[in-house]
C-alpha cells in the first residue's frame, strides 16, 4: 500500500507541477532492505529554531498506514525514514495530551501566513511559497502513542469522589464549554497566573480559548503554555497559536510570557477568504504577538464548539498546575453581531489535585480555580 501510495502521490506532484513549467527529480527512495530509519527526537521544522528537528524548506512528508514516515526534500530527494513508534513522544494541546514528535510541526521562526487542506494533504506557506507538505495516507486510523497518564478520571462538577491518588494524570482538567451553532469571531484576555510551584520537568500546562469541530478532532487554539520545552531547570511560560487535526498538530510561536502579563487570544473567520480562520495570540505587555497562523483545517464557521480551558501533562498534585485563571473581556460574534454564549462548567476528578471550580459568568467572565500557583 505504502509504494503504490508513494507512486500515485509523486505522480500527481509532477502532473502538477509540470503544468506549471517545474520538472522535480524522480524521489530517491532506498529500497526496503536497505532502508535506515532515524529516531525523531524532536518535532518536525522547516527552520532552524531550538527543540526541533530541521528538515529543508520545501520538504514533503509522508505519512503511511503502516506507522511509517518518509521525508523528502524539494527536490524530491529522500531525507529520511522514521518508524512513528520509534520516535520521542512530545506534548501537544489535545484531549490525548501527547503525540509522536513525527506528527508534530513547529514552523515558529517562519513567516508563515497560512495553512491550506485539500483532503488528507496539508500546506503550510510562506507567503507565496509552499514551505511544507504533509501527506497523510491513514489519519483517522493511525495509532496514537500511549497516554502517559496512568491516572483513571472523571468528568464531574464534583471531585469529592475522587480515587485514590495514582503516579500522574495527563488531560483537559477543568473547563468551560459551549455548542453554537454559529460564530466568526472569538476573543478572550487572561492574565499569566502564578507558575506551578513544583513542576516536574515532564510537566507542562496549557490554559486556552479555542473552537473545535463536532467531530473534535479539529481545534484551533490560542495556547499559553507553561514549561512546554520539558526543560529541568529552565520552566517558562510562552505563547503559541496551535492547528490539532486527525493527521497531526501545528504550532506556530512563540512569545514569551512572564506571570502578571496579560494574554489575548483571538479566533477570526476570514469573510473574505472563504475557508479559513486566524488564530493569534498577544502578550499585550510586552506587544509581542505570535504571526498570524491562517487554517483551512476547521473549514467552518457553523456548528462549532467554544472553550476556556486548563490542560495538563504528568500532573501528580497541585504543585504541577497553575494559580487561578480568569478568561476575561470575551466577545462572541457572528456577521458582526453578539451571540448568545451559554458556558456548562466541567471539572476532571484528578488524583491529587484540590480547589478545582469553574465559575461562569454568563457570558464572560469565566475562571478556573485551582489550589495551585
Amino acid at each position: 500500500m505504502k509504494k503504490a501510495f508513494l507512486v500515485l502521490i509523486t505522480i500527481a506532484l509532477v502532473v502538477g507541477l509540470s503544468l506549471s513549467g517545474i520538472i522535480p527529480v524522480a524521489a530517491q527512495e532506498p529500497p526496503d532492505e536497505g532502508k535506515v530509519y532515524t529516531e525523531v527526537t524532536l518535532p518536525l521544522s522547516t527552520e532552524t529554531v531550538a527543540d526541533v528537528h530541521t528538515i529543508p524548506r520545501g520538504s514533503v512528508v509522508y505519512h503511511f498506514d503502516d506507522g511509517t514516515t518518509e521525508i523528502y526534500g524539494p527536490n524530491n530527494e529522500f531525507i529520511l525514514a522514521a518508524r512513528d513508534s520509534e520516535a520521542a513522544v512530545v506534548p501537544v494541546p489535545t484531549r490525548h495530551g501527547v503525540d509522536w514528535a513525527t506528527h508534530v510541526y513547529d514552523v515558529s521562526n517562519s513567516n508563515a501566513t497560512r495553512v491550506e487542506a485539500e483532503g488528507d494533504t496539508t500546506y503550510v506557506y510562506d507567503g507565496a511559497i509552499c514551505i511544507l507538505t504533509i501527506v497523510d495516507e491513514n489519519p483517522a486510523g493511525r495509532t496514537l502513542p500511549a497516554n502517559p497518564s496512568t491516572a483513571t478520571a472523571t468528568t464531574t462538577t464534583n471531585t469529592s469522589s475522587s480515587p485514590p491518588p495514582p503516579p500522574s494524570y495527563t488531560g483537559y482538567i477543568e473547563y468551560s464549554f459551549d455548542w453554537v451553532n454559529a460564530i466568526d469571531y472569538f476573543y478572550a484576555s487572561w492574565k499569566v497566573p502564578p507558575s506551578p510551584t513544583g513542576a516536574a520537568t515532564n510537566t507542562v500546562d496549557y490554559l486556552f480559548n479555542g473552537i473545535v469541530d463536532q467531530s473534535n478532532t479539529i481545534i484551533i487554539q490560542p495556547v499559553l503554555e507553561y514549561n512546554y520545552a520539558r526543560s529541568a531547570t529552565n520552566k517558562v511560560w510562552t505563547g503559541a497559536a496551535w492547528v490539532v487535526w486527525a493527521g497531526g498538530e501545528l504550532r506556530k510561536g512563540a512569545v514569551s510570557a512572564s506571570v502578571g502579563n496579560t494574554i489575548q487570544g483571538t479566533m477570526s473567520w476570514q469573510t473574505t477568504t472563504p475557508g479559513n480562520w486566524d488564530v493569534k495570540i498577544k502578550n499585550a505587555t510586552t506587544g509581542k504577538t505570535a504571526p498570524l497562523l491562517t487554517t483551512s483545517r476547521l473549514s467552518t464557521d457553523l456548528n462549532v464548539g467554544i472553550c476556556c480551558a486548563l490542560e495538563g501533562l504528568v500532573i501528580t498534585g497541585n504543585e504541577d498546575v497553575p494559580g487561578d485563571t480568569t478568561f476575561r473581556y470575551m466577545v462572541f460574534k457572528h456577521n458582526g453581531s453578539t451571540i448568545s454564549i451559554t458556558w456548562t462548567p466541567f471539572i476532571v476528578a484528578v488524583p491529587g489535585l484540590s480547589g478545582l471550580q469553574v465559575i461562569c459568568t454568563q457570558p464572560t467572565p469565566v475562571t478556573l480555580n485551582t489550589d495551585g500557583g
